[in-house]
Parts: C-alpha cells; structure tokens; sequence
C-alpha cells in the first residue's frame, strides 16, 4: 500500500504485502509517467499512479511447501533455488553498509567535537 504525508507531498510506499506473512498490509508501487499538456498548454507534467497488490498467506505458497521437505539440506536447497538465500545475503550487505555508514558519522562527530570531549 502506500500513505501520504505533508499535504500530499511526500509518499511512503509499502513494496510488501503481508508482510513476513503475518502483517496483513498491502503493497504498493508508484507508476510515473510523462505526459503531454493539452493543445492550448506547452510542456510536458510528471503523472504519478499508484497501484496496491496483496500476496497470499505463506501457508498458501512455495515456502509452506519448502518447509515440508524431509531435511534441513533439502530445505535450504529449495530456498536457495527460489531465491531467499540470495535475498538474505543482500539484506545482510545493506546492514553492513548501513553500520560503516554509521561509524563514519560517529567518527567524524568524534573528531569535530574532539576539544569538548
């Protein structure tokens, strides 16, 4: 789904539906498109659509049948096949980079208030 904020100028986007399977919320993706102004206008405008989608519940989905398989070799060979092994890798480079980031802030605070400290 998605909501807006500040009169309609900020939007927030939910790419997620049900979120981890439990959070029963939509998601939501935001079409823009270019278009002509009428015939007595020039120029063009920038049209934003939004569009909400909701996926069904884990239960009725390929992970209820992953996590049936007999073992965890099996399990975690259908998840790298379905692509959620790769999905948590990359969740885990953005925490990273979210964490040096971080540091880099403290660090330069550290040294711009490094008289007071």
């Amino acid at each position: 789904g998605f909501s807006t904020h500040h009169l309609g100028l900020v939007y927030t986007l939910f790419s997620a539906s049900n979120y981890c399977g439990t959070a029963g919320n939509k998601g939501g993706v935001c079409l823009l498109e270019l278009r002509y102004n009428s015939a007595n206008e020039e120029g063009t405008r920038l049209v934003a659509r939004f569009e909400e989608h909701y996926a069904p519940a884990l239960e009725q989905g390929k992970l209820l049948e992953i996590s049936q398989l007999p073992d965890i070799a099996a399990r975690k060979l259908a998840l790298e096949e379905a692509g959620v092994a790769r999905a948590t890798e990359d969740i885990q480079k953005v925490g990273q980079r979210q964490e040096r980031a971080i540091l880099h802030r403290m660090a330069g605070k550290v040294v711009e208030l490094r008289s007071e400290l």
